[in-house]
């Protein structure tokens, strides 16, 4: 392994342990991450911008202006009460409402993160009244969001495309992000019957409580000392 490579793996340590600790951007991070590393491989400008994904870097961009336009303009808002009230007071579809919408934005090209971030806080604004399946509801957002990123059209699904067609790998991107789709249902359905299950198991196990038998009231007791005409004491 040359120096170059070996100084790559630790400002790619520095950099995730510095966005985490302080917070930072970690675009900005790895900005200036990479003059070290440029300048230690001794790469020139031009083969630096030839191996830069320019394709890759205007869908991030493209698609981070609309999902930033449609969060302001409350289109995403409006869209995620129209699934929730078409499903009203349906406690199974719940979970697969939360699927759906998250599916939906992450295959349009949202980034699965954006969408989970923008998604989670709402969702639980509206099922906080359904406790029974509050979580199962997050859960349906997060795996439809992160398994619909290998959407053709997400940045994710087009990075892995990039990094495949490099070790010369062909696919078809919408069969994979359907085979995708198709595991993600099957975990859902899988969380929802183990609900069911648990639910209807710990049902059968809590038998009902007998009512209290009613007390009988108590006559206070008469105490007599001394003579038969002495003074009666009441306990």
């Amino acid at each position: 392994m040359s120096a170059a490579q070996i100084l790559s793996l630790i400002m790619l340590v520095v950099v995730l342990v510095a966005a985490i600790w302080r917070r930072m951007n970690i675009g900005v991070l790895a900005l200036g991450a990479a003059l070290p590393v440029l300048a230690l491989s001794g790469l020139d400008a031009k083969a630096m911008y030839t191996t830069f994904p320019g394709d890759i870097f205007a869908l991030i961009v493209g698609v981070s202006l609309l999902f930033a336009h449609l969060e302001r303009s409350g289109t995403l808002g409006w869209f995620v009460e129209l699934v929730y009230g078409a499903v009203g007071d349906r406690h199974v579809l719940l979970p697969w409402a939360g699927f759906l919408v998250g599916a939906i934005l992450s295959t349009a090209g949202a980034f699965s993160t954006a969408v989970i971030a923008f998604l989670v806080p709402l969702v639980a604004h509206v099922t906080v009244r359904y406790r029974s399946s509050f979580y199962l509801c997050e859960l349906g957002v997060v795996i439809g969001a992160n398994s619909a990123g290998l959407s053709p059209l997400n940045p994710t699904g087009a990075v892995v495309r990039a990094a495949a067609s490099k070790f010369h790998v062909d696919y078809p991107g919408w069969a994979l992000w359907a085979v995708s789709m198709v595991v993600a249902a099957l975990v859902v359905l899988c969380l929802l019957l183990l609900d069911a299950f648990r639910r209807r198991r710990g049902g059968a196990s809590t038998s009902p409580r007998r009512p209290p038998l009613p007390r009988k009231p108590m006559r206070p007791k008469v105490l007599r000392f001394g003579t038969p005409g002495a003074r009666a004491w009441h306990c």
